[in-house]
């Protein structure tokens, strides 16, 4: 306990080496842990003249190496490693023996030691990879950890004793109590080895039928660094694997096939597909990752699949199909033409059943709920007032509300499409009168299904009615949605495509008389997109109504209020 004591200790060693026969073992280890391995080592570093003293030494730490004190024995072992790291030979081999003492402590050490004094083109590196790879099995953590630690510093990657000690340790597979060591073989293996080593590759297929789930799960983990990208027996374990009962092996498994499926492998898409209705939201999200990975671009199927998860009840596997289906977008839309630009062909409106005139009203609607004091604007013919809005088939007609003005928005566009409410005395709400024949189309967005495609909205919207699939794709080709792009899932459509969907979908099958454009967020598209957009739209042969909180038309407008 004296700050004197390591050297007094020193000196005595220096001085007077034969005492030490005559010294109690009590004694001998107080001196040595004072003098420390430090120390002692440079007693052994000595010149030759000081031989016997060596010799001393040399004795002294053989046999405090085997004293029962765990202490000694540790300071005995740094003394060790000085003396071989000095160039004294004969050393190594009583370490080594220190990785099956009894004590956890010094066994760590002298894992530890081993790690700095033993390089992979070292003679004795063989025999130091069979002593520590038989401590990942060791009761005590961080001895394991140690040993790999060790392991793959002493040996390097692709060293065959090594890789070949780590294989019979995975192959024990008949006590649940092992099971750390494979684990720890498992983990240690996947960093010996490089990608598409066979006996690596063997051994962790075997390690799949592990009676431990946390050795299957680490087994799948490795096979997804080592296995050969493109290998059908090691995907063909992985997809079932994705089908495991344990959740966590389930995920594993994804992720895994991700790294070795090539890009557009249909049978693992498949089962990654149906992972996307897993019951967690955790194994959801893993398979998304996984199928993004793996699917290709022009993938429709898989599309929608990522498509449906918008509606998941969990938020996160939400915003990353989102997320996914944000990058499809973003490429999808660098395809377009720069110049913002619309370029439909409208099919005119038919013909009204008993109205010969097309300036004759198809709606009159009571607007006097939304209209303000002072509000009456009229440009050429009175056709609007802040009491009743006529609509015909020759009108266009603009109604500005405030942007944020939601509600009144979906109230007035409701208005242009609803049939006839009658009006109540006792109750200030508009109501709406609609020739029976007319034929009103609401344009407010996109609303559908985001994993329903262009074309599968055509097909739906027949109903009972016969058609083919070239008939729609001839009307999807008016609106610009030709080719590819009639079969891709909406949700990854750019927001001017999508927008030509709706217009396409009013026009399909009757043409409308009248047409209502809301302007809305749903639309996603830019300011200059909305109003290239209405633009276009102006060009229709019927009714045209504006409902937007900006609207710039071209002379001949009606404006309310």
């Amino acid at each position: 306990t004296e700050p004197r004591a390591p050297s007094v200790a020193m000196a005595i060693l220096s001085a007077r080496p034969a005492m030490w026969e005559d010294l109690p073992a009590e004694a001998q280890s107080s001196v040595l842990l004072c003098v420390g391995g430090e120390r002692l080592a440079d007693t052994l570093a000595l010149s030759p003249s000081s031989m016997h003293l060596r010799e001393a030494v040399e004795d002294i730490l053989r046999r405090h190496l085997d004293n029962e004190d765990p202490e000694v024995r540790i300071a005995a072992l740094e003394a060790r490693v000085a003396a071989v790291e000095a160039g004294h030979a004969g050393s190594l081999e009583l370490i080594l023996l220190r990785t099956a003492d009894a004590d956890p402590a010094v066994r760590l050490a002298a894992v530890t030691h081993l790690e700095h004094l033993v390089y992979s083109e070292d003679a004795e590196a063989t025999t130091v990879a069979d002593a520590v790879a038989a401590l990942l099995s060791d009761g005590d953590g961080s001895v394991r950890e140690a040993a790999r630690s060790a392991l793959l510093n002493v040996v390097g990657t692709g060293f065959r004793p090594a890789v070949s000690a780590m294989v019979g340790l995975m192959q024990k597979r008949g006590d649940l109590d092992e099971a750390p060591m494979r684990l720890e073989a498992i983990s240690t293996l996947a960093h010996l080895v490089q990608r598409g080593d066979r006996d690596a590759c063997a051994a962790l297929l075997d390690c799949l039928d592990d009676a431990c789930d946390d050795v299957r799960r680490e087994a799948v983990v490795a096979l997804g660094e080592v296995a050969p990208v493109g290998d059908v027996e090691a995907l063909a374990r992985l997809r079932q694997c994705m089908t495991d009962p344990d959740c966590i092996t389930r995920r594993a498994a994804a992720a895994a096939s991700a790294q070795l499926a090539p890009r557009g492998h249909q049978e693992t898409l498949e089962v990654l597909r149906a992972g996307l209705e897993d019951r967690y939201a955790t194994v959801r999200c893993f398979f998304l990752g996984a199928l993004a990975e793996v699917m290709l671009p022009e993938d429709t199927t898989a599309l929608a699949a990522v498509a449906a998860l918008l509606s998941d009840p969990d938020g996160t596997v939400c915003r990353k199909a989102e997320a996914l289906l944000a990058r499809q977008r973003q490429e999808l839309e660098a395809k377009l033409p720069a110049e913002v630009a619309f370029n439909f062909d409208l099919p005119p409106p038919s013909a009204v059943e008993g109205v010969k005139s097309r300036k004759a009203a198809l709606l009159r609607i009571d607007m006097s709920v939304f209209a303000r004091p002072g509000d009456c604007t009229v440009e050429g013919e009175l056709a609007v007032d802040s009491r009743e809005l006529a609509v015909s088939r020759t009108s266009r007609v603009a109604v500005r509300l405030p942007l944020a003005d939601v509600e009144a928005a979906g109230s007035v566009s409701n208005l242009f499409t609803a049939e006839m409410e009658a009006a109540d005395a006792d109750e200030k709400r508009p109501s709406t009168w609609r020739h029976p024949k007319a034929r009103v189309a609401l344009l407010s967005g996109f609303h559908g299904a985001p994993e329903e495609t262009p074309l599968g909205r055509l097909v739906s919207l027949q109903g009972d009615v016969a058609g083919d699939e070239s008939e729609a794709k001839q009307h999807l080709a008016r609106f610009g949605l030709d080719g590819d792009w009639a079969r891709r899932p909406v949700a990854v459509l750019p927001g001017r495509l999508r927008a030509a969907l709706e217009v396409a979908a009013a026009f399909w099958l009757r043409s409308p008389h009248v047409l209502v454009l809301v302007e809305s967020s749903s639309w996603g598209l830019s300011k200059p997109e909305w109003k290239s957009f209405a633009a276009e739209l102006e060009r229709f042969g019927g009714g045209l109504v504006l409902v937007s909180s900006d609207v710039v038309t071209t002379p001949g407008f009606e404006h309310w209020p």
